[in-house]
């Protein structure tokens, strides 16, 4: 049995796990698995594409503005796209940025650390991959 999403995101402080994706007017939010995520079969739209007009024009008034997950789930619910999935899970293929995001969620949940910290303790230090960082999170390594 597929573990469903909800289980280790509906605990978010920030994500509103209930309306995260409704469709003609009802959730399928908790319909969501891991595997649907890694797969992008969510249906989940994409703050890059779908709301790419809303979303540049965004951008272009604070270009310097680093994007958390939590501002980019704020910026998601912000443009609605959680009202227009472009369908029911498990019903299709549509890559969405929105999925990585809320696997890193679902990371920090499970190992109760920042998503770089479980990055770097996980793989980049076991592989001795001492000048490859998690830009935006972490400090610039090796040379320049």
């Amino acid at each position: 049995m597929a573990d469903r999403a909800i289980q280790y995101l509906c605990q978010s402080k920030f994500l509103q796990f209930d309306s995260l994706l409704i469709l003609n007017g009802k959730s399928h939010s908790n319909e969501m698995t891991i595997e649907q995520l890694l797969s992008h079969r969510t249906g989940l739209s994409d703050i890059f594409t779908d709301g790419q007009e809303e979303f540049f024009v965004i951008l272009m008034q604070n270009p310097e503005q680093q994007y958390s997950p939590q501002k980019i789930v704020e910026l998601y619910y912000n443009l609605q796209l959680n009202h227009y999935p472009h369908f029911q899970p498990g019903n299709g293929w549509y890559y969405s940025d929105m999925n990585f995001v809320l696997l890193g969620s679902i990371i920090e949940s499970l190992d109760q650390k920042s998503l770089a910290q479980s990055i770097r303790d996980r793989i980049l230090d076991p592989l001795e991959m001492e000048i490859t960082y998690f830009e935006f999170y972490e400090e610039k390594r090796g040379k320049s």
